[in-house]
């Protein structure tokens, strides 16, 4: 999407830089993230991406999911016991 390299100078992000190309080419994103908390889906909403919905790993018993809707995001964190869902 952002090409081989995406490289860019002065005071624009590389959210903005990403939000721009999503919008560019009539993209959505998903994100999962795992270490981060959070913290990108929240820069790229902060961005304006346009993003569809995000999972965050916020511990090691808890996930937290947001879907986004034009009318703004709608969130829940879940617990869960690992040992259940083990095979």
């Amino acid at each position: 999407m952002a090409g081989d390299n995406c490289i860019f100078e002065g005071t624009t992000g590389l959210p903005a830089v990403l939000t721009q190309r999503l919008h560019q080419q009539g993209l959505t994103l998903a994100l999962s993230e795992q270490f981060s908390g959070g913290l990108l889906n929240l820069q790229l909403h902060r961005a304006g991406a346009p993003l569809v919905l995000a999972v965050s790993a916020m511990s090691d018993d808890q996930v937290s999911v947001v879907l986004h809707t034009p009318r703004g995001g709608m969130g829940q964190t879940v617990r869960y016991r690992a040992s259940h869902h083990s095979m």
